[in-house]
């Protein structure tokens, strides 16, 4: 194996009580006892590329096959890397001091931490695009999320938005009735070991009825009705207009709940389209749009030559 770095002088040590219990650490486990050979992380500076050698106890498995393999399993140290990501290059030794190199490499992280859910509620049907706030994520190929509840849980596949120090996921569909409208989100970096915040994830519907008045102005301010509305900080409305020569056009503006009338209200966009029919749907957490459309049909002003 490479060299190990050579360690600062450590403080004088007692003398042991028993000289001849040295060594024995690593017996009857096929191991070697832990030691860490370097300084903590926070004694080391980081402008230099970092050199950490440590040598941890192994269990041996037997191998049934009798082709002479088996399998070695291994803890890694707790809190040995700080807040540091790091990879390692593993190396295999049967007495403690000849050792082979394996060919395989090993990452190991700080705590991930999950902070909030951005948007923390979505529609039942799925797809809900959500962002993981959190710390010490990165790039793995096993990066994932949990939704559960109970006995019910679903994995979905998870990327890495490092501008935002989070992850993004599309929420599954949910049965919310035999589930609950609430299950914790949990992630994981390989798939295999998962965070424990309990930050839940809501399940709510909602669906638009009907936009009074049906036809206005660029402009006029709407009424929209329909089930499920609430109040949030992130309601959008879309207006989709197909234009004479068959391109759809797209704009989107910010709602307002009315919670006296349980109704959304907004204000109509501008479009170069007068007497254009539009597509209205409605968004409550700003990011999913519920399906179902109604219509609006844009007046043209007085005067106006068609």
């Amino acid at each position: 194996p490479p060299p190990a770095v050579e360690p600062p002088p450590p403080p004088a040590a007692a003398p042991a009580e028993d000289e001849g219990d040295a060594g024995k650490a690593g017996e009857g486990n096929g191991g070697v006892a832990v030691e860490e050979v370097v300084p903590p992380l926070a004694a080391v500076p980081l402008a230099e590329p970092l050199r950490v050698d440590l040598l941890v106890p192994a269990l041996s498995l037997s191998d049934s096959s009798g082709t002479g393999g088996g399998i070695l399993r291994f803890t890694v140290p707790h809190h040995t890397l700080g807040d540091v990501p790091a990879r390692f290059a593993l190396h295999v030794s049967l007495n403690g001091l000849d050792s082979a190199e394996t060919g395989l490499a090993f990452a190991a992280h700080a705590e991930l931490r999950v902070a909030a859910l951005e948007p923390d509620f979505g529609l039942s049907s799925g797809g809900t695009k959500v962002r993981v706030l959190g710390a010490n994520f990165f790039r793995t190929d096993e990066l994932s999320v949990k939704v559960h509840a109970g006995a019910a849980q679903v994995f979905v596949p998870a990327t890495l938005d490092a501008q935002h120090s989070a992850l993004k996921f599309e929420a599954p569909a949910w049965d919310v009735q035999a589930d609950g409208a609430s299950p914790i989100v949990e992630v994981s970096l390989n798939g295999k070991d998962w965070t424990n915040w309990c930050t839940h994830f809501s399940y709510k519907d909602w669906a638009l009825s009907a936009v009074e008045p049906p036809s206005a102005l660029a402009g006029a301010t709407l009424k929209l009705r329909g089930s499920g509305f609430f109040k949030s900080d992130r309601i959008q409305v879309r207006f989709e207009v197909t234009s004479s020569e068959g391109q759809i056009l797209e704009k989107v503006v910010d709602g307002q709940y009315l919670a006296e009338e349980d109704a959304v209200l907004c204000e109509a966009p501008a479009f170069d389209f007068p007497g254009a029919l539009a597509k209205v749907t409605l968004s409550l957490n700003g990011e999913q749009f519920e399906p179902t459309a109604r219509e609006f049909k844009f007046d043209e002003s007085k005067g106006k030559k068609k």
